[in-house]
């Protein structure tokens, strides 16, 4: 049906304004919608892949809705989440690269 498709794309289109990875005046705003996640974190080329990875947090007055503000410099990164111990690409952000297992991570392109 035409409707549900450009129903379902405006919904894509509205998740990406709200989640995903943004600039904010700290640095770069994460943020994840993971309703029914008890536990998430983001890692990354930025902290060599920890799989402790950086936690993050549940935004007040957003369900499901998680969040972190990570300080990065100009510059290109990998990430992925991972939500309650299963590693995921970015729903809401469209960049990616394949790494060297044939996993795609999350392309996060920082300018200057």
């Amino acid at each position: 049906n035409h409707l549900t498709e450009l129903s379902l794309e405006r919904d894509r289109e509205l998740e990406s304004l709200l989640f995903g990875p943004q600039r904010c005046e700290d640095g770069v705003r994460f943020r994840l919608r993971a309703p029914e996640a008890r536990e998430v974190y983001l890692t990354g080329s930025f902290n060599h892949w920890n799989p402790g990875g950086i936690p993050l947090t549940p935004r007040p007055g957003v369900s499901g809705a998680w969040e972190v503000v990570l300080p990065l410099t100009p510059g290109n990164y990998e990430y992925r989440y991972i939500v309650d111990g299963r590693w995921v690409t970015d729903p809401s952000h469209q960049q990616t690269r394949l790494n060297e297992l044939g996993v795609e991570n999350s392309l996060l392109v920082v300018g200057g």
